[in-house]
């Protein structure tokens, strides 16, 4: 699931919604053992989480 879909739920105001979400389990699969996940596991990971903050949370770096 998409960030925007949560976001046009959102707007809506017609829907409570729980989001059962495992993000070490659903994170670890997308990265790599030896640095940067490639690029297209980067952008889903994006698009999951709605900003590439992930990157500072998950690969430790200060982009």
């Amino acid at each position: 699931m998409e960030w925007t879909l949560i976001e046009a739920l959102a707007k809506t105001k017609a829907i409570d919604l729980w989001l059962l979400f495992p993000p070490g389990m659903a994170v670890n699969r997308l990265l790599t053992k030896g640095g940067k996940p490639p690029a297209a596991w980067e952008q889903a990971l994006t698009r999951v989480f709605g900003t590439e903050d992930w990157r500072k949370n998950f690969l430790l770096t200060k982009d």
